[in-house]
């Protein structure tokens, strides 16, 4: 009975905490200093069928967070186009974009950061990270399976970015304009995305929300105020 006792709260121990999937190839790897070509990357980074099948989604968020090439995202002309290279040769992102609960674990993710936390990073590589992470959530979040959140969901990711738009204007220095952008973006995906607007007469909002791309500094206070009015609606 005992024997029975601690296996159970072993199986109750382990599920309590995150079981994302651990790479055994990284850049740190002396296996990865032999590759020669981005599509050995791809092909070494891949999660193992079985797993990725079985894993809950909030450690698949994790684990996506934690893919050795996911900062390749900023490395196209455009983040949407980062996106959806990444997600093309990486199952991991692939399997999270079909998942129906998804945009919901990532909403509980995102709503509990905070990005004054950037104040607890001692150096200028650990101040990196956490914005690029930030980021990644957002980037995430900007993509069509968000919309199977409700529409009162939808109102709680805009306000979550109102709130970290305002908070990371206070560290401006860290996470730039860039950071900011990205926030905008995400209201700009929930507000317009499956919207019967005609986007495509007014080029810089047509570009933002497509792209990801600021071409008008005045579009991403526009779209702050659209998500304020849309919060309200």
């Amino acid at each position: 009975m005992k024997n029975i006792f601690l296996v159970l709260l072993l199986l109750i121990t382990i599920n309590a905490f995150p079981q994302k999937y651990n790479y055994p190839i990284t850049p740190e790897s002396e296996e990865w200093k032999r590759f020669e070509s981005t599509q050995e990357m791809y092909n070494a980074c891949q999660i193992e069928k079985n797993e990725l099948m079985t894993m809950k989604t909030y450690d698949l968020i994790l684990s996506c967070l934690d893919y050795p090439l996911i900062s390749l995202i900023y490395a196209f002309n455009d983040i949407q186009r980062g996106f959806d290279t990444i997600s093309n040769n990486f199952n991991g992102l692939e399997e999270l974009t079909n998942r129906d609960d998804a945009a919901k674990e990532l909403l509980k993710m995102y709503k509990n950061i905070e990005p004054s936390s950037i104040l607890k990073r001692t150096n200028l590589v650990e101040k990196g990270e956490y914005v690029n992470r930030v980021g990644y959530i957002e980037i995430m979040l900007a993509q069509k399976f968000v919309h199977n959140l409700s529409i009162t969901e939808k109102k709680e990711l805009v306000t979550a970015c109102i709130e970290k738009f305002k908070e990371k204007e206070k560290f401006k220095d860290n996470f730039g304009d860039q950071g900011t952008a990205i926030t905008a973006w995400v209201i700009s995906k929930i507000i317009y995305e499956n919207s019967r607007n005609d986007l495509s007469k007014d080029i810089p909002r047509y570009i933002f929300n497509n792209q990801g791309i600021v071409i008008d500094s005045t579009v991403v206070e526009k779209t702050l105020e659209e998500g304020r009015i849309y919060i309200k609606n």
